[in-house]
C-alpha cells in the first residue's frame, strides 16, 4: 500500500452491492441518507407523481 495518497483518495471506497440489499440499507437506516440522496429520491417521487397524473388523465380520455 502507498502512503502517498491524497487525502480524497484515502476517503473513496468502493462497494458493490445488489440493488435490492441497498434498498433493504435504505428502509433500515432512512437517518444515514445523505443531501444527494434526499434530493435524488424527491426528484424521482415528483417524476413519478407527475407520470401517475399523465397516466390518469391519459385513462380517463379513453
Amino acid at each position: 500500500m502507498s502512503t502517498d495518497q491524497s487525502e480524497g483518495e484515502k476517503d473513496q471506497k468502493s462497494i458493490t452491492l445488489e440493488m435490492e440489499t441497498i434498498e433493504q440499507l435504505r428502509e433500515a437506516h432512512p437517518h444515514a441518507l445523505d443531501d444527494s440522496e434526499r434530493i435524488r429520491r424527491a426528484i424521482a417521487d415528483s417524476i413519478d407523481l407527475q407520470t401517475a397524473k399523465s397516466f390518469q388523465i391519459t385513462r380517463r380520455d379513453e
